[in-house]
């Protein structure tokens, strides 16, 4: 047997384990506010930087449609619009694709997904995500308490950049990872991540690939 074959009961397991998280993520998308901070309170481990995403989706989920990053995964993954204000719906969606693109900094790579559609998207994004983060686990340990910062090594083409990342749930384009490139190598909550380059002229080049983390911790990228 392969190393990527499963034996029936481990695949059921997996898919047992996936319609869970899948209902936990649903779960922080819909219900009050308030128990959703209760919820997070009481995790085992830290999950701030997932609260403050949820809580920025939230804000915006109901619109008609969605600007949504185009990775290299299937599933829709929106775009973190949550600064443009409560607006009609019409004047909403131009400026919620004019703050995507800008976010993103390449409009190819944003497309306005069916609301529905993009929050499915998320939910999804978001069980994986919550999954990775619950199960921790290998590489190098930093920090005490409850947030497990690994250890992670992000390789460039490019030197003296910065690298930025963002967690592969809903686009967020203004968090460093850290610099000057290559290597840059520090801690980072586990998860499923996005990376991009900052170039010479300040803009910023993203990676389409994403990635798991664990089991990954050396991250090379071609930009």
């Amino acid at each position: 047997m392969s190393e990527m074959e499963m034996e029936p009961e481990d695949e059921a397991e997996a898919k047992s384990d996936e319609r869970r998280y899948v209902a936990i993520a649903e779960e922080l998308i819909e219900l009050p506010w308030v128990v959703i901070e209760e919820k997070f309170a009481a995790a085992p481990v830290d999950m701030s930087d997932v609260a403050e995403t949820v809580s920025r989706f939230r804000s915006f989920k109901d619109h008609t449609a969605l600007p949504c990053f185009v990775s290299g995964d299937a599933r829709p993954m929106p775009v973190d619009v949550s600064m443009v204000p409560q607006l009609p719906e019409r004047l909403w969606l131009r400026e919620a694709v004019q703050l995507a693109a800008h976010a993103v900094g390449d409009r190819t790579r944003v497309r306005m997904i069916d609301g529905r559609d993009a929050g499915l998207g998320f939910r999804h994004r978001l069980a994986r995500f919550l999954q990775l983060r619950a199960d921790g686990g290998g590489g190098t340990h930093h920090g005490v308490g409850r947030f497990p910062g690994l250890e992670v090594r992000v390789n460039t083409s490019s030197r003296g950049g910065r690298v930025f990342y963002s967690p592969a749930t809903m686009f967020r384009g203004a968090d460093v990872f850290g610099a000057p490139t290559s290597p840059v190598v520090r801690p980072i909550g586990p998860g499923r991540y996005l990376f991009g380059v900052e170039q010479r002229d300040g803009t910023t080049i993203w990676d389409a690939g994403e990635h798991e983390i664990p089991p990954t911790f050396d991250i090379t990228l071609p930009l």
